[in-house]
């Protein structure tokens, strides 16, 4: 096997949680309207029946979204089509189409907001302009039709004449003022860090709620101080239960500074092989598609848990095979404790993923919320409409080949969240506490 090819997937798989999770922003916001609500019926049975056929053709999880949710959603087109040509404004169109991709049950595959779109349309061109990986992703946030759905959005000529009108570092560039004024509002209303020490000082405690990018600076200007303050603690606890993830060179820091020794974990990246998807695969990894492995040779790695459709539904993959090294190691040597729960999500999960599989820490809690492996999906921009949503690009595996989105990761310690917060305080912290007695 071609050592070059084994390792394609070096070079992207964390970069990408950092940007799907960035573009994750929830938001009550609605998506703008069109000045006037002009599409006839056969123009919502066409966009629906364009969603499916691209669904059909490339989506990774057409199986395990049945497993999961018991239900077969590719039958339902003619259901919603129907209600689609019913629907009796956009407005009432766009809740079906949220309505038909939340019964797929997969976090990254979903409508784009209006908040979305504008940090989307901000990052993917920064990303282009500096690394030339996401012309795809630009190509269809362009679109005629979505720039007139997503009102208040740029275009490209715009945002390029504005950044050239403007001074180079510029922090007022129109080109992120929209963005960074709307993951402002985010960011404040977070939950703090927060820092114990417990057991007489013996055990340091950190609450991480989420990996925000643009937080990373100034939580880690809190971080890292307070983690060489405790560098003699028997132990540490992590806490990031419902941390819903970020930017994974957050934790890559962290990670760095804890460890004396390289640590290594492997994933791997199944690719169904759509002609939708490739453009976008093959700018993000800057090879042909035709130079991804065939999935035969998956064989040759007699990994234990793979799915049952690996061999059927899939035609190409990637091995990522990652490391972490020490960066001025601050001399710690106790014990690492990660709490986790269901919240954990994507790069907080491939924090929990690499935790787990490297020994890094033991793992407390429940099984999280999965779907930490791989980066971000396509961005689809229905022709009539000129709605936007997610789709995911390719099926993450763990080390021992199971999918992350289905079977998650599952900790080292389990705790019964039916009694997760005791009378005596914290049901996952007392469990850690208890394991550290054993040292």
């Amino acid at each position: 096997m071609d050592a070059k090819r084994v390792r394609l997937g070096m070079k992207t798989g964390m970069l990408g949680l950092a940007i799907v999770q960035l573009l994750l922003t929830t938001s009550s916001e609605r998506i703008a309207q069109a000045e006037k609500d002009s599409l006839t019926a056969d123009q919502k049975v066409e966009d629906v029946a364009y969603l499916y056929k691209l669904m059909k053709e490339n989506y990774p999880y057409i199986e395990l979204s049945e497993r999961i949710t018991g239900l077969d959603w590719f039958s339902r087109q003619d259901y919603y089509a129907q209600r689609a040509a019913a629907s009796e404004d956009d407005e009432a169109f766009l809740n079906i189409l949220e309505q038909l991709l939340g019964r797929l049950g997969n976090g990254h595959t979903a409508m784009v907001s209006k908040e979305e779109y504008a940090s989307a349309l901000r990052l993917f061109l920064q990303l282009q302009d500096e690394r030339g990986t996401h012309g795809p992703w630009v190509d269809q946030l362009q679109q005629p039709q979505v720039v007139e759905r997503y009102q208040g959005a740029q275009s490209a000529s715009e945002v390029e004449r504005k950044k050239a009108e403007e001074p180079a570092n510029s922090e007022t560039s129109d080109k992120y003022r929209i963005a960074s004024e709307l993951l402002g509002r985010q960011l404040r209303a977070r939950n703090p860090l927060k820092f114990e020490t417990l057991e007489e000082g013996r055990v340091a405690y950190l609450k991480i709620p989420g990996l925000q990018s643009e937080r990373k600076e100034a939580d880690l200007k809190q971080i890292l101080p307070f983690l060489e303050e405790q560098k003699d603690a028997d132990a540490l606890i992590f806490d990031i239960r419902g941390n819903g993830g970020g930017d994974s060179d957050y934790w890559f820091r962290i990670v760095q500074r804890l460890t004396n020794q390289p640590r290594s974990w492997t994933t791997y990246q199944l690719f169904r092989g759509g002609e939708f998807a490739k453009p976008f695969i093959e700018s993000k990894m800057g090879i042909s598609y035709a130079q991804l492995l065939p999935i035969d040779e998956l064989k040759d790695e007699h990994l234990p848990s793979l799915p049952p459709e690996t061999f059927t539904d899939f035609d190409r993959y990637s091995k990522d095979q990652a490391q972490i090294t020490p960066y001025e190691p601050i001399g710690f040597e106790g014990r690492i404790y990660l709490l986790v729960d269901a919240g954990v999500f994507s790069s907080a999960e491939a924090w929990a993923n690499f935790a787990k599989e490297s020994d890094w820490a033991t793992l407390v809690g429940e099984r999280t919320g999965g779907d930490g492996i791989g980066w971000e999906g396509a961005y689809v921009a229905l022709p009539n409409s000129g709605y936007v949503f997610r789709m995911e690009l390719m099926m993450g595996l763990d080390a021992t080949g199971a999918s992350n989105f289905e079977a998650r990761t599952l900790p080292d310690i389990e705790v019964d969240y039916t009694r997760r917060f005791a009378e005596n305080g914290d049901a996952c912290v007392l469990t850690a506490l208890e394991e550290e007695k054993k040292y």
